[in-house]
């Protein structure tokens, strides 16, 4: 596969249209595999390990004390959350765009064959956009002029929200070209988004942006008819349940969206 030339511009609307045909043609698998590798340890951690929430009259550097010890104390539970969600995003793919068109079964074999590899590239583009924002925040802060630091919050968060486009592709190289080397598949997504990176960033945004709001949107109306009947922990309850389905939703729309856009940024046609 060669790199996709720097002048070609991404065309999200056929994008969009292929996610859209892909989601459709693989609805029932996408959702078994959202239930299993999203929903159920989304759950869990919402019920077992729930985020703390700021308690009236909190001091603000208490609350984040509270949040430090909650990381402390939960950050593997999290990690096998992002695990187990990796995977899924894997198996998704490989039932979705690879040629051979395996079974679940087949899918999840490969998806755990290149797990490892798929996770050590991912963290690395972690540490990368979190350096890039740290240096520009830093950067911005040491004038003392705060102004100037909320812009440079702004500008460090566009640089790593850019970085994290353009390694938009790892997950389909890794587990669909067989890539083990992270590294090689990190410089690989730089080449096929060489030209597009600004404009797969504002995709990737509005798309974040419309799924979300219409999550909440359908949560909010779902929560609105519920409070006229059940009581207020039931509907804390059910709070809990919307906010891992509208998880579980998300997930599958991104895996049929990096499906495409792998396959048109010089990926195998399916």
């Amino acid at each position: 596969m060669t790199a996709t030339p720097a002048h070609l511009a991404l065309d999200t609307n056929r994008l969009w249209e292929d996610a859209l045909h892909t989601l459709r043609s693989n609805r029932e698998v996408m959702l078994v595999l959202a239930g299993v590798f999203v929903l159920l340890p989304t759950l869990a951690i919402l019920f077992f390990w729930p985020f703390p929430e700021p308690k009236p009259d909190e001091l603000f550097a208490v609350f984040l004390q509270r949040i430090g010890t909650y990381s402390d104390q939960t950050w593997w539970q999290w990690v096998a959350v992002l695990g187990l969600q990796t995977l899924g995003v894997q198996t998704m793919l490989t039932v979705i765009a690879d040629p051979s068109r395996p079974t679940v079964k087949a899918a999840l074999v490969k998806a755990v064959a290149a797990f490892a590899s798929l996770f050590a590239a991912i963290v690395a583009v972690s540490v990368l956009a979190s350096l890039v924002l740290s240096i520009v925040i830093a950067v911005g802060s040491a004038f003392g002029s705060f102004p100037l630091a909320l812009l440079a919050t702004v500008l460090g968060t566009v640089a790593a929200l850019y970085l994290l486009a353009r390694f938009a592709l790892i997950a389909p190289l890794v587990q669909l070209e067989g890539i083990r080397n992270p590294f090689a598949a990190l410089r690989q997504s730089l080449a096929l988004t060489r030209g597009c990176g600004w404009q797969l960033l504002g995709f990737m945004v509005l798309l974040y942006i419309a799924v979300y709001v219409v999550a909440w949107l359908a949560g909010a109306v779902i929560l609105l008819f519920a409070s006229l009947f059940a009581p207020a922990d039931a509907l804390q309850l059910l709070q809990k349940v919307l906010q891992a389905l509208s998880q579980a939703a998300m997930v599958p729309v991104f895996a049929g969206v990096l499906a495409g856009l792998y396959r048109q940024l010089g990926g195998a046609a399916a």
